[in-house]
C-alpha cells in the first residue's frame, strides 16, 4: 500500500489568481506531483474548491476531518514569501509535518491569527512535557521578518536554497520540534535542449522588479553604455508597468519588450529565445527562485549578483557581478564578453547545462524527495503521535482552567453569572465539534 500524504500547496488551476500563477510552490507542485503519484497516495489541499487534474483535491479546512477518517502518514507543506502561502503557514501550527521552504524571510507577518502565536512555549513543551504553557493574556514578541514560528514548528525542514539552509542551521536547528536536520532539495526544472541563437539580434532577458534591490537601474545603465544594438526582454509583474516604463524613459532605453505576468512558465518561454539572462537581485529577501536554474537549463549565459543564494553557485556556471560602485561597469564588461561569444562562453553554457541537469532535473529531485519521505515516515509517525499528545495536554489544561474559573465564580456568588453561563454554553458544543475531551461541569 502506498504511503498517504496530505500535500498542501497553491495549485496551477485554470482561472487561478496572479499570486498563484507566479507561485514557486505551484510551479514545483506542477512538476513533482506526476512523478510522486507513482509512489504515494496523494491528497492535495489548497485554498480553493477546484479540482487539480486527476488528483483528489480539497479545501485545506477539510484536512482535519479527512485525517480523522483515514489518517495520513505525513503532512507536506510548501512555504514561500507571499499571500499564496498564507494557508499553508496557518496549517503548519495545527498539524506539523515536512516543510519545503522557498523562503525563510518574509516581507510580512502572514495571516493575522498567528501574529502572537506562543510557538516558543509549544516547541518547549514538545521537547519537555514538564515545560510550562504560555501565560494567558501575555503576548509574545512579534518577529519580523524571520519565519521563526514556521521553522520551529516543522518536523523535517527542506530548503530549495542553500543560503536558507545555512540560516536554518544558524538560527533555529535544535530549538524547535524538528526531529531531523534541514536538508537541501534543489528546485526542479524541466529538461530543455540547448538552442542555437543565430537570428542576429543580441537578445537580453532580464528578470527583476523596478525596486532598487533588483538592480534594474544598474542593468539599464550598462545597456545604455553597451555600444551595440540589442533587444531587452523584461519580464515584470502586472502591476509594475508604470514604474518600469518610467525607468526606461529615465535611461532612454527604447529597444525593450515588456512581458507582463511574471511566472516560472512565462520565464521559460522568454529565456529560451535569449542570448543571455540577467538575475541581479541584491536583497536579503528571497532569491532568484526556480528562474535561475531555468535560465541555466535553457542554455543562456547567466549574469548574477554575487550576493545571497547566488554566492553558493559554482563560479564555472555563471558570471558573478560585485554589487556597488563598480557594478554597472562590470555589467557592461560581462555583456560585451557574452556578445563576442567564443570558447569561454561556450564552455560556460555547457558546464552550466550539465550542472543544472545533474542537480535540478525533475526526475532527480522527485526521486530524492520520494526517497527522503519514505525513509522519514517511521520517525515522522512517532513525532505526529507526540504532537497529538501535546494537543491533548493543552486541551486538558484549558478545560481545567475553565472549570477552575467556573468553580471560583460560583463559589464567590452562589450562582454562575449569566454571561459566564453563556460562555460555557458556547464552549461545550465547540469542544464537541473539535473532538475535545469534555468537562463534566
Amino acid at each position: 500500500m502506498k504511503p498517504r500524504i496530505a500535500w498542501f500547496s497553491p495549485l496551477l488551476i485554470e482561472g487561478a489568481s496572479a499570486a498563484v500563477g507566479s507561485s514557486t510552490s505551484a510551479y514545483v507542485s506542477e512538476l513533482l506531483l506526476p512523478e510522486l503519484s507513482q509512489k504515494f497516495d496523494l491528497d492535495l489541499y489548497h485554498n480553493g474548491f477546484e479540482t487539480y487534474r486527476d488528483f483528489p483535491t480539497y479545501h485545506y479546512l477539510s484536512a482535519f476531518r479527512r485525517h480523522r477518517e483515514k489518517p495520513y502518514d505525513l503532512f507536506f507543506y510548501q512555504i514561500e514569501d507571499g499571500p499564496a502561502s498564507y494557508f499553508t503557514r496557518s496549517h503548519i501550527g495545527l498539524s506539523p509535518g515536512v516543510v519545503y521552504y522557498h523562503d525563510i524571510l518574509f516581507k510580512d507577518e502572514g495571516p493575522e491569527p498567528f501574529h502572537y502565536s506562543p510557538w516558543r512555549e509549544i516547541s518547549a513543551r514538545f521537547r519537555d512535557e514538564n515545560a510550562p504553557w504560555a501565560k494567558r493574556g501575555e503576548f509574545p514578541k512579534r518577529q519580523i521578518p524571520f519565519g521563526a514560528r514556521e521553522r520551529a514548528l516543522s518536523l523535517l525542514p527542506l530548503f530549495s536554497s542553500e543560503r536558507d539552509l545555512s540560516e536554518q542551521r544558524r538560527l533555529v536547528e535544535g530549538k524547535g520540534i524538528g526531529i531531523m536536520p534541514g536538508v537541501l532539495l534543489p528546485y526542479p526544472v524541466r529538461n530543455l535542449p540547448l538552442q542555437k541563437r543565430d537570428d542576429g539580434v543580441f537578445s537580453v532577458a532580464f528578470l527583476g522588479g523596478f525596486e532598487i534591490e533588483h538592480r534594474a537601474h544598474k542593468v539599464l545603465s550598462a545597456l545604455r553604455e553597451l555600444g551595440r544594438p540589442y533587444q531587452l526582454r523584461w519580464l515584470i509583474d502586472e502591476q509594475e508597468g508604470s514604474p518600469v516604463e518610467a525607468l526606461l524613459r529615465e535611461f532612454k532605453i527604447t529597444s525593450c519588450e515588456l512581458v507582463s505576468g511574471r511566472s516560472p512558465l512565462a520565464w521559460t518561454k522568454l529565456v529560451q529565445g535569449a542570448d543571455l539572462a540577467i538575475h541581479t537581485l541584491f536583497s536579503g529577501y528571497g532569491d532568484a527562485g526556480p528562474y535561475l536554474p531555468i535560465s541555466l537549463m535553457a542554455g543562456a549565459p547567466v549574469i548574477v549578483t554575487n550576493f545571497g543564494a547566488a554566492e553558493f553557485l559554482p563560479d564555472k556556471v555563471v558570471i558573478k557581478i560585485q554589487p556597488g560602485e563598480s557594478e554597472a561597469r562590470e555589467l557592461v564588461e560581462a555583456l560585451r564578453l557574452i556578445g563576442k561569444g567564443g570558447e569561454m562562453i561556450t564552455d560556460l553554457v555547457s558546464t552550466a547545462h550539465s550542472y543544472v541537469t545533474e542537480f535540478h532535473s525533475v526526475r532527480t529531485v522527485a526521486h530524492e524527495l520520494g526517497d527522503l519521505l519514505n525513509r522519514s515516515i517511521p520517525a515522522l509517525s512517532g513525532a505526529m503521535a507526540k504532537w497529538e499528545e501535546v494537543e491533548q495536554a493543552a486541551r486538558r489544561s484549558l478545560i481545567s482552567e475553565i472549570s477552575l474559573r467556573w468553580d471560583e465564580r460560583v463559589g464567590a456568588t452562589g450562582s454562575a453569572p449569566q454571561a459566564f453561563k453563556r460562555w460555557h454554553e458556547v464552549l461545550a458544543p465547540t469542544f464537541s465539534e473539535l473532538d475535545w475531551e469534555q468537562s463534566n461541569r
